[in-house]
Parts: structure tokens; sequence; C-alpha cells
């Protein structure tokens, strides 16, 4: 999943700023490590992950030197940070996979984007 995501942003344009922000009960010391090496930054937080996704994107908004903020999250929570981003002028991204609409977020973002990590099989013939 990490490398489709950075496949996909690279294809957008380049990235100055990867953050990851992850629960440490859910987070594995693989999944930290799948994500550094891709060059992302993660941050993993006790608990409230949406807040500290809202504080990363409100402090992206802010910052000059950024032409867009890009968010993968389907939580409804990050509404008014995506909101303050665009309001600034940034050209905001939502990522969501196919299992998780949030209309409120798709209609804020400029662009949105379905990625499906769905493992696809052959059916036999």
């Amino acid at each position: 999943m990490v490398t489709k995501v950075k496949d996909l942003l690279e294809d957008l344009g380049v990235t100055k700023v990867a953050k990851v922000v992850i629960n440490q009960q859910t987070s594995h010391e693989e999944t930290v490590k799948q994500i550094t090496q891709k060059g992302y930054n993660p941050i993993v937080v006790p608990a409230e992950v949406d807040v500290h996704v809202a504080v990363e994107a409100a402090d992206m908004a802010f910052n000059e030197k950024l032409d867009a903020v890009v968010l993968f999250t389907a939580n409804p929570n990050i509404l008014p940070a995506l909101t303050k981003a665009k309001e600034l002028g940034k050209e905001t991204i939502l990522l969501r996979t196919t299992d998780k609409p949030n209309e409120a977020l798709e209609n804020v973002a400029d662009i949105v984007i379905v990625l499906d990590f769905a493992e696809k099989t052959e059916s036999a013939s």
C-alpha cells in the first residue's frame, strides 16, 4: 500500500513534506519501517489520530512553501483543517479507499482519488 500511494503522489508532483500519522496501539514495527523506507516521516501517537492529522494539515496549510495539502483519510473530523487549507489557497487532494467514502470531505477537496487496494485474483475459466 505504501508503495502505491508514493507512486501516485509522485505522479501528482514533487512531494516536499511526507508524514504518516499512525496509532501506537495498531502500528507494527514493520509498518513503521516500510513508511520510513519510502521516505515518509512516521508520527506514532498514543491516541486521537484525527487530531494529530488535523494539526499536521493545518501546519502544512500555513506553510507558504507548499502548494497543496494531500490527506489520506475518511475521518470527518479532518474537515475543518481541509477547509482551512482550501481557504488559504492550497490545492486540496483527498485520497480514500473504495470502502470509506465521506461526502463532506469529498465536497471540499479539489481532487478526490479513490484507491482500490483489494487483491485481484484471476478467475478460473
